[in-house]
């Protein structure tokens, strides 16, 4: 399988965690979708105004439904991968998603928010990244994971069926993000 360079890797989990900083909570309504005046009118949102690196607004979708036949996942998937459910178990529910391309990538995202905090689950397509230089690796329940601290921002990265997953969030411990990583739904979630 060929893999990306490490500095592709840590160039597309910078990319992650600027998009998940960037991001807001989903749209409400189907009226007004944040466009910005300078695009071709329509009023500007804060949180359209508040971008990253990136320039990119945060979730364009609202969240995903529970899966009907398996409680543990999402209706949500990505280059053939399910997003996991963790709102029974955990507290967190799918807000929204989006669509990125990142490092030349192609990457979906869902966002999860639990007690005001927000997560990102960003599924990247194609073979593998190595993981970014400096990444703390730990072991979990067989899972080999990537911890990694830039500016405010925890990311956790692994490898789920050939593909690179990444977690991130501002203000949370690395452990919770590993521990979410980690967690297999009784089977459903597949790595």
């Amino acid at each position: 399988m060929a893999r990306a360079s490490r500095g592709a890797a840590k160039r597309c989990a910078a990319a992650v965690g600027a998009a998940h900083r960037a991001g807001a909570r989903p749209w409400r309504d189907g009226r007004d979708r944040g466009r910005d005046r300078r695009a071709g009118g329509g009023r500007r949102r804060a949180h359209d105004r508040r971008r990253g690196a990136t320039g990119r607004p945060g979730p364009r979708r609202p969240g995903a439904r529970p899966q009907p036949s398996e409680p543990a996942l999402l209706a949500a998937g990505f280059a053939g991968l399910a997003y996991p459910r963790w709102e029974r178990e955990f507290g967190w529910r799918a807000t929204g998603t989006r669509d990125d391309e990142l490092s030349g990538r192609r990457t979906r995202t869902v966002f999860y928010e639990s007690r005001g905090e927000r997560i990102g689950y960003t599924i990247v397509a194609g073979d593998a990244l190595d993981a970014p230089t400096g990444a703390r690796r730990s072991i979990r329940d067989g899972i080999e994971l990537r911890s990694l601290r830039a500016g405010k921002t925890t990311m956790v990265s692994w490898i789920r069926e050939g593909h690179t997953c990444v977690l991130t969030a501002g203000d949370l411990h690395a452990s919770t993000l590993v521990e979410l990583a980690a967690w297999k739904g009784g089977g459903a979630v597949g790595f």
